[in-house]
């Protein structure tokens, strides 16, 4: 129930010249104020001086000094008869309804998260928030002394992050950022990030490795992460350097050494053994740094035993030899048969042998 209608229900006319255009006003606004602010000043309208014995309502506490719902209902309590407690009862519980439907919680933990100088802006729902709730965001611009909103997070959903690498261009200098909750009916206060410093907070790395073997030693290629924040000055001045780990994986034994981006060629190493490196940025001032993966290569291809293949060979050759000695030992009796047989038959009074005979002697496979 707006002002106008409570005040014609009551039959009160609202005859305050201040109070009645801002009444009209907030009716037709295309903004949503507070619904706390609407209700004082609702009660400001005379109306209330007919129904409630003649006592008006101090019309500064709806303008300067307060403005809570809370605070109306006590001063409303206070005016009120012992004859209209029926509408005191109904109003307080009107109020206190409208009180708890008012109230939107605000986001908490809003948080800056940086990698590489990409910055996402992170925050949780405020308990007792409805399902439905989105948010909007604001960076604070020093220059010119005001909150600007993000284009990009004016209407985000829960979970969503706010990415804001764009608006904090300025890595030297500090920034602040606020998230607010709303509805279509009503929006919270805003909640603020703690200052953030993009080139003292932000976290770098991990650097991308490559590793290949050179027979007794490593070829290591170093090179900066890809990332939109990160510009030629800033990847010199974040991967120059690195510290290399290397670890021997037959034994565990491991050294460091220091590399800089590019190829870089790790010496004296076992021949055919197995070696795995990790890399560490070390950029030029104290900062967050993640180092990369353990990435393994052999110095050189595996060496295969000697001694496995040479008796294979040989055992080969031993089979060899013994089928083809049984070819020639075969091969010869047939052939000695064969002369034997013809001599046989050359002799005479020699008799002629039978077809079995014959077929038996007949070389196998014909």
């Amino acid at each position: 129930m707006n002002a106008l209608r409570f005040c014609a229900s009551h039959g009160g006319v609202c005859t305050d010249s201040k109070w009645k255009p801002l009444l009209h006003q907030q009716e037709k606004s295309s903004s949503k104020p507070s619904c706390c602010h609407v209700h004082l000043l609702s009660l400001s309208c005379t109306c209330l001086h007919s129904v409630l014995h003649e006592r008006t309502y101090d019309a500064k506490h709806a303008d300067g000094k307060t403005n809570k719902c809370q605070h109306s209902a006590l001063v409303m309590m206070r005016m009120m008869s012992k004859q209209h407690w029926i509408l005191r009862t109904w109003l307080f519980l009107y109020l206190l309804v409208q009180k708890v439907y008012c109230f939107l919680p605000a986001p908490q933990n809003v948080t800056v998260i940086s990698f590489n100088l990409e910055h996402k802006l992170t925050w949780r729902l405020g308990p007792g928030s409805p399902p439905f709730v989105h948010f909007r965001v604001q960076v604070y611009r020093n220059k010119r002394k005001l909150w600007v909103p993000v284009s990009n997070c004016s209407d985000l959903q829960m979970g969503e992050p706010c990415d804001l690498t764009t608006s904090f261009k300025n890595v030297y200098g500090y920034h602040l950022a606020q998230v607010q909750s709303f509805t279509t009916d009503h929006e919270s206060n805003w909640t603020s990030s703690k200052f953030f410093h993009p080139l003292l907070e932000t976290t770098v790395g991990p650097p991308v490795v490559s590793l290949t073997g050179c027979g007794n030693c490593l070829l290591l290629q170093l090179s900066p992460p890809t990332s939109r924040g990160l510009h030629h000055g800033l990847v010199e001045y974040f991967f120059r350097e690195y510290t290399v780990n290397v670890s021997r994986t037959r034994d565990k034994a491991q050294f460091t050494i220091r590399a800089s981006s590019g190829e870089t060629l790790i010496n004296y190493l076992e021949t055919g053994a197995q070696y795995c490196i990790t890399a560490l940025p070390l950029p030029n001032i104290n900062m967050k740094a993640l180092p990369s993966g353990p990435h393994c290569a052999f110095t050189s291809q595996e060496s295969v035993g000697t001694v496995p293949v040479i008796l294979g060979l040989l055992c080969v050759l031993l089979v060899l030899a013994i089928l083809g000695s049984a070819a020639l030992i075969s091969n010869g009796q047939l052939h000695h048969l064969h002369k034997h047989l013809s001599r046989t038959m050359k002799t005479p009074g020699a008799q002629e042998p039978s077809a079995a005979y014959m077929l038996a002697l007949e070389p196998r496979g014909t």
